[in-house]
């Protein structure tokens, strides 16, 4: 099967369920809302190592679309299909640089560059 959809997994049987994919969807839309939610699902997911599709191009996110594979609203299913292919395969050279790019952006990064002072 090509996709599989997936509901609720229980956090210590995260790492075996991922291990399974090769790809995660993350269905935003390019508009405001995914503006307001998508830092923490992207980061979480590019941390996996797993390719993340989405169709929201992040702009605010500077050097995210690196990492991501954007799925443009025109392409026809042959196209996604093909084009992905080709990303999958580049997805393994990428995997450590996703990871670390991720490991940048994360929550307890963010804390201490921002908050960083109150550690001290």
């Amino acid at each position: 099967r090509l996709f599989r959809s997936v509901s609720v997994v229980e956090n210590a049987r995260l790492p075996h369920e991922l291990s399974q994919y090769n790809t995660v969807i993350l269905p935003y839309r390019n508009d405001e809302f995914s503006l307001t939610i998508s830092p923490a699902k992207y980061f979480e997911c590019l941390a996996s190592g797993l390719l993340v599709v989405t169709r929201s191009e992040l702009s605010h996110l500077p050097g995210a679309a690196d990492y991501l594979f954007i799925w443009k609203q025109e392409w026809s299913s042959d196209e996604f299909i093909m084009h992905l292919r080709r990303r999958l395969v580049l997805q393994s050279r990428l995997r450590q640089k996703q990871a670390a790019f991720a490991r940048e952006h994360s929550w307890n990064q963010r804390f201490v560059s921002n908050f960083g002072y109150l550690l001290d």
